[in-house]
């Protein structure tokens, strides 16, 4: 997907809610938790957390797609999460959606997508 492209569905992601920002590599994870926004430091555009400037810098012309589904956290249990897919079908970043209702999570997706219907190569899975 194009830059543009990437970085306007991610602030539009941004705005579903709160969520934890996680990243694993190595058997160190990193995570983030509140709400974000796409935003510019200066040489590039970052995800920010919104009360402060730690942020995520994201090579946006390597991802392919979003992928809305469930992941695995620490408790053991399955929380939604958004998944960030590189070119090479990886994962790069998962945005863990927290706290949340179970019964919003459907309608919600549902109207991402059917509001980002000209995007839907780019979006992936379900909630």
């Amino acid at each position: 997907m194009d830059p543009k492209t990437f970085w306007q569905l991610l602030a539009e992601l941004c705005q579903l809610g709160e969520f934890v920002v996680g990243i694993e590599t190595m058997g160190i994870e990193v995570n983030l938790v509140g709400k974000f926004q796409v935003a510019y430091d200066e040489l590039e555009m970052v995800l920010e957390k919104l009360d402060c400037k730690d942020h995520f810098h994201i090579a946006a012309e390597q991802i392919q797609a979003f992928s809305f589904g469930y992941c695995r956290v620490t408790t053991g249990d399955d929380d939604p999460c958004i998944e960030l897919i590189n070119v090479e079908d990886e994962v790069s970043l998962r945005l863990f959606y927290y706290p949340y209702e179970s019964s919003q999570l459907k309608p919600m997706w549902e109207k991402f997508v059917r509001d980002h219907k000209r995007y839907e190569e780019f979006l992936r899975g379900q909630w």
